[in-house]
């Protein structure tokens, strides 16, 4: 599966601590499915209402370079904070860190403060925040406009 390498990757919660109510129709084989590709499209019509989507920029090489050396927990916690400022609600609304909190990182990145994990992890439990870490640990390690496969 291919993706624009610039466009952010919208990802929705599958994990047995918060599983997305939109995806209650889904089998557990074309639940299995998205969890490989993370191809939202691919489930659309299937979906049940409006999804929490957590959307993922994709990171450079290098900044995941930094974190190859951290535990698991550790990473998946650190590439959260650098891929994701931005959770769009079922009703529209956005969960954003504030913008004064952002810090500089490697090669004009920017992170969040720990805070945005603790509010999103207070929200959507802490696996939810490690399954969307993995992915965009994951997508930034996979060769140019490939998405996919990922892991869970």
């Amino acid at each position: 599966m291919l993706h624009d390498p610039i466009a952010p990757l919208d990802v929705l919660a599958t994990n047995g601590m918060f599983r997305d109510p939109a995806l209650a129709d889904l089998s557990e084989a074309e639940l299995d499915d998205y969890r490989r590709t993370r191809d939202l499209e691919a489930v659309q019509a299937r979906l049940k209402g409006e999804p929490t989507r957590f959307i993922v920029r994709r990171l450079p090489p290098s900044v995941i370079i930094a974190m190859e050396g951290m535990g698991g927990a550790a990473r998946l916690f650190q590439a959260l904070l650098f891929a994701v400022h931005c959770v769009r609600l079922p009703d529209g609304a956005e969960l954003c860190p504030d913008p004064k909190t952002m810090k500089p990182g490697p090669n004009g990145t920017r992170y969040a403060p720990d805070e945005w994990f603790d509010q999103l992890a207070t929200r959507f439990g802490i696996e939810t925040c490690y399954e969307v870490g993995r992915v965009a640990f994951e997508w930034a390690r996979l060769p140019g406009a490939a998405k996919g496969p990922f892991s869970y």
